[in-house]
């Protein structure tokens, strides 16, 4: 046997198995690795396994994705790839491999709400899921104006209702898609949907996490700013997509330092005030003898989680969780949320300094009931004697 010629024969074979894994990273070519982690994705088997397989479900979640969705997703990931090489060293595994693990299992999950957005029910009717468009006159197979039970029947969901006066509500969808959105309803009907999370877009790919400048460009000619709000030292802007026809209806845009923050569509003024604008002096569950501020002195414990505790004092409010203090504000009471509210010691919703809106649903004695807005989350409380 021929040793020399054998040695040759096997070191040349490692070093083309080597050649051959770590040019197949599939998300780069690693001929043309740049960066240090770059070229640890190239030279560890671990990392490379990773890579290829984010790659892999990328190019699958692009492939099924509109236009708009392929450019926001395009963003998105060099945005991913920034922060994964500000948080990690280049040769750390241990902290690469969770990272990537983590998007991997973002993508997948979107993958995955794609292929639901395709289901239809049995009837035929279109479900609502996190990739359904926002339209002006409709969200999917919910149009503006529909009754509630008719909304119910065409997106395949359930709604809970949370009541903010005698007849307008907040309606939260059940499962995933109740996290993203709500819809306000009056009489009975859906007036508008209100949209807090990325993914959840326009007909023409403009949600949250867009940026001012790509809705401008989108709606340049009928975008209308209605007002300017300032919030702790920041300000926020809300631009109206007014339409040429169809007057009564808007998508309106709250937007902070240049990104979308959150949007909602429908009728106006529901689209744009939500409830407020509908609330009447009967809708107050405050006894007339007794100011709201009197009533609402003292110790709540929450009804979910009896480790956390809502003190109030004069106009302080302090949350504790676990016996240990975790947020102290001052609030006020008014009689509305935003710009246009004004200060009213009866009033039916509490504003922290830091202008949190809560809705005040119920307080008397014995319990205490908060509604979040614009979300629509109830905060329950007992007293504590």
């Amino acid at each position: 046997m021929n040793w020399p010629k054998l040695c040759t024969f096997l070191m040349l074979s490692i070093v083309l198995i080597h050649w051959t894994i770590t040019s197949q990273a599939a998300s780069f070519d690693c001929h043309k690795a740049s960066s240090n982690i770059e070229q640890s994705i190239c030279n560890d088997a671990a990392l490379n396994k990773a890579d290829t397989k984010l790659g892999q479900v990328y190019k699958q979640l692009r492939k099924q994705s509109s236009s708009a969705d392929k450019n926001s997703l395009k963003r998105e990931q060099k945005i991913w790839i920034k922060q994964r090489d500000k948080d990690c060293l280049p040769y750390d595994i241990s902290c690469l491999i969770p990272l990537y693990e983590s998007r991997i299992g973002v993508l997948r999950l979107r993958l995955s709400t794609l292929t639901t957005k395709s289901a239809l029910s049995t009837d035929g009717n279109e479900k609502l899921t996190q990739s359904t468009k926002v339209m002006l006159k409709s969200m999917g197979p919910i149009k503006f104006g529909m009754t509630i039970s008719e909304a119910e029947k065409a997106s395949g969901l359930t709604f809970s209702a949370n009541a903010l006066t005698s007849k307008c509500s907040i309606l939260i969808p059940q499962g995933e898609i109740g996290h993203d959105i709500n819809f306000t309803a009056m009489d009975g009907k859906v007036m508008s949907v209100h949209v807090f999370a990325e993914g959840i877009t326009t007909k023409s790919g403009i949600g949250v996490g867009n940026t001012e400048k790509e809705l401008l460009k989108k709606y340049s000619k009928n975008i209308q700013l209605l007002d300017t709000v300032s919030s702790t030292g920041d300000m926020f802007k809300i631009l109206a997509f007014v339409p040429k026809k169809d007057k009564n209806y808007r998508v309106i845009f709250v937007v902070h330092e240049g990104l979308i923050q959150d949007f909602s569509a429908g009728l106006m003024p529901y689209a744009k005030n939500r409830c407020e604008s509908t609330r009447s002096k009967n809708d107050t569950n405050v006894s007339a003898n007794n100011t709201t501020l009197v009533q609402l002195q003292g110790t709540w414990v929450s009804q979910e989680d009896d480790l956390y505790v809502l003190e109030i004092s004069e106009q302080n409010w302090k949350d504790i969780y676990d016996g240990e203090p975790s947020t102290a504000t001052q609030f006020k009471l008014v009689n509305g949320c935003g710009q246009n509210a004004s200060h009213d010691p009866n009033g039916s919703y509490l504003e922290t300094e830091d202008e949190f809106c809560y809705s005040i649903d119920n307080v008397d004695e014995e319990s205490l009931t908060l509604m979040y807005l614009p979300r629509g989350n109830k905060l329950e409380f007992s007293k504590v004697e």
